[in-house]
């Protein structure tokens, strides 16, 4: 897949890259409604003998129109999305810095500066909720009546649904956040992970015979799922671990809101401080509890452990 800013684009006009098939969005999760416009995105491309084109922002678009609000927690950074629109066999990636300027311009103003100007393409894939422009109003109806000319080819994908679901980016991160780990994965169609580096911790689990990594998540604007216990699996130096891990302010020793992400691998002992470590969440397992002491915390994460290890 080749990676381009938009910055670095002059014009597509008489080169091999004109008339090329496109879609624009956020494209946060790369999850299974997005897979449904990317394959309609190949099918076209081949279609016509061109190249898929994904048009997309960062960071994201929220960031810039509410600053004052907060913005969404990610599904996925920067180099996550890449990397799951080059799997999903997209030709080119196209990443726009999303500022107040860009955000200023009118549907028309972008249609006639970058679709028909910059980019000449000759098919729009559109998700069936997707406004183009400051002003918001700009769908694939009046987009034909804009290049009614060219003969642009617009299709509108229809929302996809699992479970009588309408899927979308929104709705996984909420589940994400309520811990319906599962039910995300399975919208995503990939198990929702996190990444980061081992770092020094107070050494609580070691003692109590559950030694922990502790985890710093790499990117602060990627969501954290809710406080508890989970299954996971981790990856360190490319090798997969099974493990269990905590998501809290571990209440049974402090009572400080210091959240914390601890994970307690099974089928290894190795030194894994400064470590760089990818965990993938499989299942949640329960809340995260305080208890009125250590030993009936060793109990339950002796359960919590039987849990993990099944399928």
């Amino acid at each position: 897949m080749k990676i381009l800013k938009l910055e670095e684009i002059e014009s597509w006009k008489n080169t091999e890259f004109e008339k090329a098939a496109i879609t624009i969005g956020t494209f946060d999760g790369v999850h299974s409604g997005h897979l449904k416009i990317l394959n309609k995105l190949k099918e076209q491309a081949k279609k016509n003998k061109t190249y898929s084109v994904v048009f997309t922002f960062d960071p994201h678009p929220r960031k810039i129109i509410f600053p004052n609000e907060a913005s969404p927690k990610l599904l996925n950074t920067r180099n996550e999305k890449t990397e799951l629109l080059e799997k999903a066999g997209v030709d080119i990636l196209i990443i726009c810095k999303f500022d107040k300027k860009f955000a200023s311009l009118s549907s028309e103003s972008f249609v006639n500066k970058y679709l028909k100007e910059k980019f000449a393409i000759k098919t729009l894939i559109m998700g069936y909720d997707h406004k183009i422009g400051a002003d918001k109003e700009t769908n694939p109806e009046k987009l034909k009546k804009y290049f009614l000319l060219n003969h642009l080819n617009i299709s509108k994908i229809n929302p996809l649904e699992i479970n009588n679901v309408r899927v979308s980016s929104t709705k996984i991160r909420n589940c994400i956040i309520n811990g319906e780990i599962e039910k995300a994965n399975l919208y995503l169609t990939y198990n929702y992970n996190i990444s980061g580096k081992v770092v020094g911790g107070e050494h609580i689990g070691r003692k109590l015979g559950f030694p922990t990594a502790n985890l710093s998540v790499s990117c602060k604007d990627k969501l954290i799922p809710k406080n508890g216990v989970y299954k996971v699996f981790a990856e360190i130096d490319k090798i997969l671990y099974k493990g269990m891990l905590n998501i809290g302010i571990r209440p049974t020793f402090s009572d400080k809101n210091n959240k914390t992400i601890e994970v307690h691998l099974f089928d290894t002992d190795k030194n894994l401080y400064d470590k760089k470590i990818k965990v993938f969440f499989d299942k949640f397992i329960r809340n995260e509890i305080k208890f009125s002491c250590s030993e009936e915390l060793v109990k339950q994460l002796k359960i919590d452990k039987i849990a993990s290890l099944c399928d």
